[in-house]
């Protein structure tokens, strides 16, 4: 089984929504950037479905420490989000983004 660091590049290089467990609760999200923010292995995702304190669909940052079973969807998402005039968040580094 590939690594969780394998599935998440694979997951935002080819677009894949992914459902994982947080917090005890069941999440599924479009995986955008993955990478270090604030010494912490972070993923900041749009999920779309599952347990959240707020309103769905929305952004979310994850630790990726504390994502547990994650499985690569089949389902594909378009790509990036972004509008005009928005600023990405600053990593500290970033291994990959959504295109």
């Amino acid at each position: 089984m590939a690594t969780l660091d394998a599935r998440l590049r694979f997951a935002i290089q080819h677009r894949r929504v992914i459902q994982f467990n947080y917090q005890d609760a069941l999440r599924i999200a479009e995986p955008h950037d993955y990478g270090i923010s604030r010494d912490r292995l972070r993923l900041l995702a749009f999920q779309l479905r599952g347990h959240s304190k707020g309103p769905l669909p929305g952004w979310r940052m994850f630790d990726v420490d504390r994502m547990e079973q994650l499985v690569v969807l089949d389902d594909t998402f378009l790509g990036s989000r972004e509008r005009a005039g928005q600023s990405h968040k600053q990593w500290d580094v970033l291994f990959c983004r959504v295109e």
